[in-house]
């Protein structure tokens, strides 16, 4: 996972693409306080990897 700061309080996480698959995938994630949204264009376990990464405040 790749996380990349776009502006103040909006990131972009990238994931590499699976086996045999040409293309990736990105979750981007709108942080305001103590609350996140996230929009997904990924799958359960890059949501949750972002989930954890977001927990421990690293943003």
């Amino acid at each position: 996972m790749k996380k990349i700061k776009i502006t103040e309080g909006l990131y972009q996480f990238q994931f590499p693409p699976f086996e045999n698959q040409h293309f990736g995938f990105n979750i981007y994630a709108l942080i305001n306080g103590q609350e996140a949204l996230l929009i997904d264009t990924a799958f359960e376990q890059h949501a949750k990897q972002v989930r954890e990464n977001l927990k421990k405040g690293r943003y």
